[in-house]
């Protein structure tokens, strides 16, 4: 998808357009990274310093530092400089309560162009303010556009401020989230990514992800041998977790989660044949049971049992819903299968479209693992 912003990162000045209101603080904008353009990285970088003491050179410096290189987008503008000064005012004066419909207020105000060149100029602050008015408007938008790239409408400028290196990760996600949510990105679409360090093409799902704590349906008792298991596995403690599990699994034999952990603690200590034991034991006891059959399925791509393994692995991904841990151990042992099958482009496919759902540790952790087994998979008998 050919990328089209209002502004280019070593374009020319920008002036004030027609779409500004009443009030701003706005004179004529430079280029954004204009102190980067024409071999002038360095100078930026001393700019940033002789004023470090600013907001915006903070945060710039703070991205040369993490990176090592200047960003392609500096923050060249707090919000008291893009902003109404009449709104500005009433924001600060507006109680807690109140703050909301200052947005809408401002929201009034300010056209989607404007939300745009808010976003790519301003400090993260302004970021703060920008992406929810822009996400607000994807309700019912159409998703082409034609014609002056000023009037396009939120939906395709979001879709091109996830292709740029400005803002964060979890920006550029939850815009991808909030189009796909809205039906403005269509089922098994390939859509264009900034990773962080390159632009990717990536699909995403059509089904909803969330992170809402999952139940386990355990009593209060039962609950605390299961939360200890997990803190004893996590230190290498084996024995003693598994000696937690089992004690649950004596009051309620056939508890999904609990038998899924088991697994695993087997699996930890190199009890292969135990675990997989044990998830066949799951899978037939709870079909429908995500983590076993993915868990089990992954020990059959490593057997080359790549029949059952399809099998076991049929349907998962067209559930309307899952969790975030559901959807790695899902698309990780998917990546497997792929690569067992000889597909490698459809398994590092499959490893891209986890990437731009890293939000926590716990998600990196996830990460690391699905590109571990998948990098240790040889391609299998079918």
């Amino acid at each position: 998808m050919p990328l089209s912003v209002r502004v280019s990162p070593l374009g020319p000045p920008v002036r004030p357009a027609q779409w500004l209101p009443n009030g701003s603080n706005w004179g004529p904008v430079p280029p954004v990274g204009s102190a980067m353009a024409s071999g002038r990285r360095r100078s930026g970088g001393r700019h940033w310093s002789r004023t470090r003491g600013l907001p915006t050179a903070t945060e710039n410096l703070a991205a040369l530092e993490r990176d090592g290189e200047p960003p392609a987008y500096p923050a060249l503008f707090e919000w008291h400089q893009l902003l109404p000064m009449s709104w500005i005012q009433q924001a600060q004066e507006a109680d807690a309560g109140h703050r909301g419909l200052r947005l809408d207020a401002l929201a009034a105000i300010l056209p989607d162009a404007a939300l745009e060149v808010i976003y790519l100029l301003g400090s993260k602050a302004l970021r703060a303010i920008a992406a929810p008015l822009l996400t607000g408007r994807l309700q019912g938008e159409a998703l082409a556009y034609a014609g002056d790239p000023a009037e396009r409408g939120a939906a395709a400028i979001l879709r091109d401020l996830a292709c740029l290196p400005v803002g964060t990760a979890e920006e550029r996600v939850g815009f991808l989230n909030d189009l796909r949510e809205c039906g403005l990105i269509a089922a098994n679409e390939t859509i264009d990514y900034w990773d962080g360090k390159q632009l990717r093409q990536i699909q995403l799902l059509a089904t909803q992800i969330h992170r809402e704590l999952m139940p386990t349906g355990l009593p209060e008792d039962l609950q605390i041998l299961l939360d200890d298991s997990l803190l004893l596995n996590r230190d290498g403690q084996y024995a003693a977790a598994e000696a937690c599990l089992s004690a649950i699994l004596e009051r309620i034999p056939d508890h999904p989660i609990v038998l899924g952990n088991l697994a695993a603690t087997r699996m930890y200590q190199d009890r292969d044949a135990e675990a997989r034991e044990v998830l066949r034991r799951a899978v037939a006891v709870h079909p429908d049971y995500l983590f076993a059959r993915c868990n089990l399925a992954g020990f059959l791509i490593e057997d080359g049992e790549l029949e059952e393994a399809t099998a076991l692995l049929d349907g998962l991904a067209q559930r309307p819903r899952l969790h975030i841990q559901e959807y790695f151990a899902l698309y990780g042992v998917l990546a497997m299968l792929n690569q067992a099958n000889g597909d490698h482009a459809s398994a590092a496919a499959r490893i891209a479209s986890l990437e731009p759902m890293v939000q926590t540790d716990s998600d990196r952790r996830m990460l690391a693992i699905a590109k571990a087994r998948v990098a240790k998979v040889t391609v299998g008998r079918r």
